[in-house]
């Protein structure tokens, strides 16, 4: 769990006391907080906590325990690392439809795209294309919601030492070049704010 102080719109600004829940090992395990994480955080003073999703299943469950406090809030999006749930649905465009769902239904609660993106070092989960693929296409959806993105990024040519919450056009300033940089690029007009997880 990370704690930040929340910045102004779409998570960003303002004083509020923020936790963010969940991690790159979103890839292997649910993303919904647990009553142990929200136990600690409020010992340690956060009041309003997202839980960040990796998958239509973890998008789904997200929502469900965001509905039962009103300090928690959720993510929709598919983790790059589980993108061949796309591809394994059968019906790519259906599983598309079915996050649209999770974020139609959870319009008060859900408060970004994420977590998606690109990571180029565990492949052996999903591969590039894949990724690339399906990480174009969960931006549209920041677009359609006009929802913030929270990044997963891991040896894709964008710099290591991104702040936590920044403007899309710093976000391509700070970038190296490389498949994640120009996904970006293409669709920087889809979202105006980029909130990053390691």
């Amino acid at each position: 769990m990370r704690r930040r102080k929340r910045t102004g719109s779409g998570g960003c600004g303002g004083s509020d006391r923020w936790g963010v829940a969940g991690s790159d090992s979103c890839a292997r395990s649910p993303a919904p907080l647990t009553c142990t994480q929200m136990e600690r955080a409020a010992k340690i003073g956060v009041e309003r906590m997202i839980g960040v999703s990796g998958s239509l299943e973890d998008s789904r469950e997200s929502l469900e325990a965001a509905k039962k406090f009103s300090n928690i809030f959720c993510t929709v999006g598919v983790h790059p690392t589980r993108c061949d749930e796309f591809e394994q649905s059968g019906d790519p465009e259906g599983h598309i439809r079915a996050l649209c769902q999770v974020v139609e239904e959870g319009k008060d609660k859900v408060v970004a795209i994420g977590e998606i993106g690109l990571d180029y070092d565990r492949e052996q989960f999903c591969s590039r294309d894949v990724q690339k693929k399906y990480f174009a296409r969960q931006l549209q959806l920041a677009k359609t919601f006009h929802l913030p993105v929270i990044f997963h990024n891991r040896n894709t040519g964008v710099a290591r030492d991104v702040p936590l919450c920044l403007p899309v056009s710093r976000l391509l300033s700070m970038t190296a070049g490389g498949d994640f940089e120009k996904i970006v690029q293409e669709h920087r007009q889809e979202f105006s704010t980029v909130l990053r997880l390691f």
